[in-house]
């Protein structure tokens, strides 16, 4: 046997453009900073031994085609084909505002000293009140696994040593849950919180606050297997504020969402 390939009908087998995006993945980058890039690797499909991911759902036909090379030098190719279909966990919104709703808040009113206007805001109380808090269910009829999500952000706000543009924040996963299969979990079952209170502070009399998140939703089944996008939350607050002001002029937009994703989150930084 001196070649073959394995992939899906739908992905034009014998070509690199015109498949579905994220059909599937099989081959994982490594980047710097735990960030990692999902990649179609035709290369790999030849081999003998091979092996793929699906990120998307619904009806798949995989495809194998070999050629082999008899001893008298004549070839034969042989085609196989088969159908399955793959389920698909979903993520619904449960409450978008758990905490009441979301409101950028004093944490340190305006107070001077020699002549510096020191204040500090932030969007709500983590975890208490008024902040970006929301609640997620995971519905996943037929695999058990672990859902997490994983938070991107945009991040401009006085009073931090830098800004960034589609940074981690701070971790991966931002917050994780074990998953059942169920498939009408209620109560407390497959559910999901995303807890954040974004914040700036100034000694200079000017606070601004410019966030944007990107909250992907993500899902691993049991057994040999991978993370894979299944949603994405967005949301982002804008706040402004100049002293002797103490009225916060401000504008929250979000959670919005969840809506399908197929695209794996990717970051070049870490926002600490």
């Amino acid at each position: 046997m001196t070649g073959g390939r394995l992939t899906d009908e739908a992905a034009s087998p014998f070509q690199d453009t015109g498949f579905p995006p994220n059909l599937f993945v099989n081959y994982i980058e490594n980047w710097p900073e735990g960030a990692k890039k999902y990649l179609i690797e035709w290369d790999l499909l030849v081999h003998t031994d091979t092996s793929l991911w699906y990120v998307t759902g619904g009806e798949k036909h995989p495809r194998c085609d070999w050629t082999m090379t008899f001893n008298n030098g004549q070839t034969v190719k042989l085609i196989t084909s088969g159908r399955l279909t793959l389920s698909r966990p979903i993520a619904v919104m449960v409450n978008p505002a758990q905490n009441g709703p979301p409101t950028v808040v004093w944490t340190a009113p305006w107070s001077s000293e020699l002549g510096f206007h020191h204040g500090a805001i932030a969007l709500g109380t983590q975890s208490t009140t008024n902040n970006m808090s929301y609640l997620l269910r995971i519905f996943s009829p037929d695999f058990y696994g672990d859902a997490k999500i994983t938070q991107l952000c945009t991040i401009d706000a006085s009073g931090l040593d830098a800004g960034c543009t589609d940074c981690l924040d701070l971790i991966d996963p931002y917050t994780s849950i074990r998953v059942f299969k169920n498939p009408n979990p209620t109560g407390n079952m497959n559910l999901i919180n995303l807890d954040d209170a974004p914040d700036a502070n100034t000694t200079t009399g000017t606070i601004y606050l410019n966030d944007s998140f990107q909250d992907y939703v993500m899902f691993r089944p049991d057994g040999d297997s991978i993370y894979v996008p299944i949603a994405l939350v967005t949301w982002s607050v804008s706040a402004s504020v100049v002293y002797p002001n103490t009225t916060i002029s401000q504008s929250v937009t979000g959670p919005t969402g969840p809506t399908d994703c197929t695209s794996f989150p990717f970051w070049l930084n870490v926002r600490q």
